[in-house]
């Protein structure tokens, strides 16, 4: 009882996987928006892989304790994002007909990304 319910409800009365379902993506949501979705709002599952490590203790137990490590870098979630906003763009001119002749911005992407590999070598 000493936790608060809080209930923002949905812009649209609909949930986010019937979204998916009527737009035909459900795969995209299943495969995609949950794992990213996890690390987005630190869902237990997500914090309790990257985000704890077990104290060396003995006496305590071997608990679980906050850590912040310090990972590398890694292009392929920038290229995974790079995409999905990609695919986010082309949905939307598809059912709004609009057209846009600029460069995308996922080629560019993909093209800094092949220079730095190609850099690397």
């Amino acid at each position: 009882m000493f936790l608060t319910e809080v209930n923002l409800g949905s812009w649209s009365g609909v949930t986010t996987r019937k979204m998916a379902e009527k737009g035909g993506c459900l795969d995209f949501y299943n495969y995609v928006y949950m794992p990213f979705s996890a690390c987005v709002h630190s869902m237990w599952h997500h914090v309790a892989k990257y985000n704890l490590k077990q104290c060396q203790n003995v006496l305590h137990r071997f608990h679980s304790i906050p850590d912040v490590p310090t990972l590398p870098v890694d292009l392929n979630y920038f290229y995974l994002a790079a995409k999905y906003l990609q695919k986010t763009f082309a949905r939307f001119d598809e059912e709004t007909g609009v057209s846009v002749y600029v460069p995308s911005a996922f080629d560019l992407v993909c093209e800094g990304i092949d220079a730095l590999s190609v850099e690397g070598e």
